[in-house]
């Protein structure tokens, strides 16, 4: 695995044809129509995402569907919609988006989180498990002060399950002196230094030298917590109305 400088702020601000086969329930679909007279007459953005992958399974394709509609409602994305068009596509209506680009990259983010050692080797146990981001029950971010001058600094709180727990426990004992390495896709997020075990199943995760602002800690921590889609989304277009 190729080791990266940390690009926190990149992630966050930056780091989301044919006849239409709808999948989204009856609500969504009779919405449509208004999210694209509003559209027209306010102004709004379209985003089209196509999967990475050929021939995605219909199941597959309702749980990117479906998170996409929980990252949509978590940044407050009230007045929106997200459709299946064909086999492999979905667009997602907005009528509002203060920067396009970083909005759909944001939400088309494929969110696999994963830790490794300062070798770049994840983490594994005796099953087969790895410690990624499937294994964290919760994800928050919190405030304290910091060390230097007593400000604000943001971070994000990860809480694991029983399996990441026991994991997380025996990376930290491995690895006194040395850093974990926290990786959200293939930007490093932090590579904190283990000073001692830590057996209670909960991490930290810091905006490295420049730090978090809320937003940065708040759009990571939704990231985390809903989870990884089952395929990368490649943007095809990005539309202003």
């Amino acid at each position: 695995m190729k080791k990266r400088s940390p690009l926190i702020a990149t992630l966050i601000l930056l780091v989301i044809a044919g006849l239409f086969t709808l999948t989204a329930c009856d609500d969504e679909i009779m919405n449509l129509p208004y999210i694209r007279q509003n559209l027209a007459i306010q102004g709004g953005v379209s985003i089209l995402y196509e999967a990475s992958i050929p021939n995605p399974t219909a199941s597959d394709m309702r749980t990117v569907t479906n998170l996409l509609h929980s990252r949509l409602d978590a940044r407050g994305y009230t007045e929106a919609t997200v459709v299946q068009e064909g086999t492999n596509q979905f667009r997602v209506w907005l009528l509002e988006a203060d920067d396009p680009e970083a909005t759909a990259i944001e939400l088309g983010a494929s969110a696999v989180l994963e830790f490794f050692d300062e070798n770049g080797n994840p983490f594994i146990d005796e099953n087969g498990n790895r410690l990624t981001g499937d294994l964290i029950n919760s994800a928050r971010w919190v405030s304290q002060s910091s060390h230097h001058g007593g400000t604000a600094e943001f971070l994000v709180e990860l809480e694991f399950n029983s399996i990441g727990r026991q994991l997380f426990a025996d990376a930290t004992t491995a690895n006194i002196g040395r850093p974990i390495l926290i990786y959200l896709d293939d930007l490093l997020l932090s590579n904190p230094v283990v000073n001692t075990p830590i057996r209670d199943g909960k991490a930290i995760i810091s905006g490295g030298m420049g730090g978090f602002t809320p937003a940065e800690a708040n759009s990571l921590a939704i990231l985390i917590s809903q989870g990884s889609l089952p395929f990368a989304l490649d943007i095809i277009s990005i539309t202003t109305h």
